[in-house]
């Protein structure tokens, strides 16, 4: 999982104009098996848990 590793870097920061701050806050989400991989009565928990953490961060 390599896309925190570019968020943090420096030149990442500065091409999109990123303080330290937005990084520290974001909400990072992997999806490694795809949904085809996932019985429905999984996925529908995976995701209101999701939903759940979502709203508990704003």
């Amino acid at each position: 999982m390599a896309e925190p590793q570019r968020v943090y870097a420096a030149t990442y920061q500065k091409k999109y104009k990123l303080s330290q701050a937005q990084p520290d806050n974001a909400m990072r989400l992997k999806w490694a098996t795809g949904d085809g991989m996932t019985q429905k009565a999984g996925m529908e928990l995976y995701l209101a848990k999701g939903h759940e953490g979502f709203t508990k961060t704003r």
